[in-house]
């Protein structure tokens, strides 16, 4: 009468549970390193409500983190934010510091420094939304009829039409503009032949 330890499922699944535990405990001891890293990170630019960022003169920071290993992996993935206060268009420059640049709370990054770039300008515009008709192609007509569009103020309001993207062959065509900074909604509409 031996022990035998894949007979009896209760062995089987603490096993397992330990095997698992093993290996979590390998990873937070390996990755709980200080290290000092610099890294070019993608930021992320917040700004009021009705302002959207027509352009920056950069969308990413270099950075010289002192902090844990395993913090550094997850940070690859994470896009530090920096929140505008300008309420109104125009093209505003700024001094980029420890200030401005705001990590995830629960990542716990607090110890870096900026390297790079010294200050950062925006072209900021009102953002608006506006409804516009479309365009009949060969005799058809569309369902809706009009569409919204969402964009830069002095882009959107030089838009009084929209056409569909081709000539449609079946019920449905799409719209779309080819600037990412206007969406139009719905962007996929009815054909009435």
């Amino acid at each position: 009468m031996g022990f035998d330890l894949f007979k009896n499922r209760r062995n089987i699944i603490s096993l397992i549970a330990s095997v698992v535990f093993a290996v979590l405990l390998w990873y937070y001891a390996k990755t709980n390193e200080i290290v000092v890293l610099d890294s070019t990170l993608m930021v992320q630019i917040k700004t009021p409500k009705n302002i959207i960022i027509k352009g920056t003169s950069s969308d990413s920071v270099k950075l010289r983190i002192r902090t844990k290993k395993r913090q550094h992996n997850i940070l690859k993935k994470i896009s530090p934010v920096i929140k505008l206060s300008y309420d109104f268009p125009g093209i505003y420059k700024f001094k980029l510091d420890e200030s401005k640049l705001s990590f995830p709370v629960l990542l716990g990054i607090e110890d870096y420094e900026i390297q790079a770039p010294d200050s950062i300008q925006v072209e900021l515009d009102s953002l608006i939304r506006t409804e516009v008709s479309i365009t009949s192609v060969k005799g058809m007509a569309f369902e809706p009829d009009k569409v919204v569009i969402v964009g830069p103020k002095s882009m959107v309001s030089n838009i009084e039409y929209l056409s569909p993207d081709s000539i449609p062959k079946g019920i449905f065509t799409t719209i779309t503009i080819g600037n990412p900074l206007i969406e139009v909604f719905p962007n996929k509409i009815r054909v009435r032949h």
